[in-house]
């Protein structure tokens, strides 16, 4: 920045400048809703995020084993990420839910947490992580806490893998 402030003090009055700045992708600012699950933080990114609901177990609709809910006349599929989630937690309480819109699909994913809405800096993957179907990138926090972002659309092609099956949650 301090070279763009020299540049801007050198330039002579009643001239036409013209600024081109350029921002690396790894300095995206994304807007993501803030949720928890199991102590860890997450993000889903807003424009993927329909609504959040709270509901109560009895709302749940098994079919085949799977959980459904009903939500202003449409049936979605419920996701309990077996892996992500504080089941304890959740068993005493309504549960929290995070609507999503992925490509004209909606997905209900229940997170132990509702925390907000965030503008991060985010930064791609890197490492052994790269290409992960789940997550996108990670951001850090101004407590120090990272949260790990996760990608819609790879969360909806391994949702079967991730589920919870029913029993164990209802």
């Amino acid at each position: 920045m301090a070279l763009v402030v020299l540049s801007l003090s050198q330039l002579k009055k009643d001239e036409g400048t013209l600024i081109t700045m350029a921002i690396p992708v790894s300095l995206a600012v994304t807007s993501l809703l803030h949720v928890e699950m199991s102590g860890v933080h997450y993000g889903f990114p807003m424009d993927a995020v329909q609504e959040t609901v709270k509901i109560d177990k009895d709302k749940i609709e098994p079919l085949h084993n799977e959980a459904f809910i009903y939500l202003r006349g449409e049936v979605i599929p419920l996701l309990f990420i077996n892996s992500m989630l504080d089941l304890d937690e959740i068993k005493e309480k309504e549960l929290s839910i995070v609507v999503l819109n992925i490509k004209g699909n909606s997905l209900a994913v229940v997170v132990n947490k509702l925390l907000g809405q965030l503008d991060v800096v985010q930064k791609p993957l890197g490492g052994m992580l790269k290409g992960h179907q789940v997550f996108s990138g990670t951001a850090l926090l101004g407590n120090g806490k990272i949260i790990m972002m996760i990608d819609p659309v790879g969360l909806l092609s391994v949702s079967s893998e991730l589920q919870v099956p029913l029993g164990e949650v209802v």
